[in-house]
């Protein structure tokens, strides 16, 4: 299942902070705890991308002044580079990709061989 991240910005000493903050949504209410994998930021994980909408447009209250929940686009942007990651090594390692390349390079190798002079491939005219 895909993640959507939402991130609580207010910072101890701003308006509108809140030691366990919260946000109500139509999906239930939705508490931002220090998250240990985000290096303490308070993000936390959505299933679907209405949910984080739904964060986005009920957690920004016009009193506070600056943005009280974002989406960290800095976060984002490593979940997709992990996201990657993660398909590409499982590409690699798959024992069908292996064998598809082992026979790219035996084919490459019986080809250089038989470019040379002499080489397989070659009759000799006597």
């Amino acid at each position: 299942m895909s993640q959507f991240l939402v991130e609580h910005m207010l910072k101890k000493g701003d308006v509108g902070y809140s030691p366990s903050p919260s946000v109500t949504t139509r999906f239930g209410i939705i508490r931002f705890p220090e998250n240990p994998n985000h290096g303490g930021r308070r993000v936390v994980e959505v299933g679907t991308p209405e949910e984080q909408k739904d964060i986005l447009v009920n957690g920004n209250v016009a009193q506070v002044g600056k943005p009280v929940v974002a989406i960290p686009t800095d976060l984002v942007g490593a979940q997709e580079r992990r996201a990657i990651e993660a398909i590409v090594r499982e590409v690699l390692t798959s024992p069908a990709v292996a064998a598809a390349i082992d026979g790219m390079v035996a084919a490459s190798i019986q080809k250089h061989l038989s470019d040379q002079p002499g080489g397989a491939g070659r009759r000799k005219v006597a």
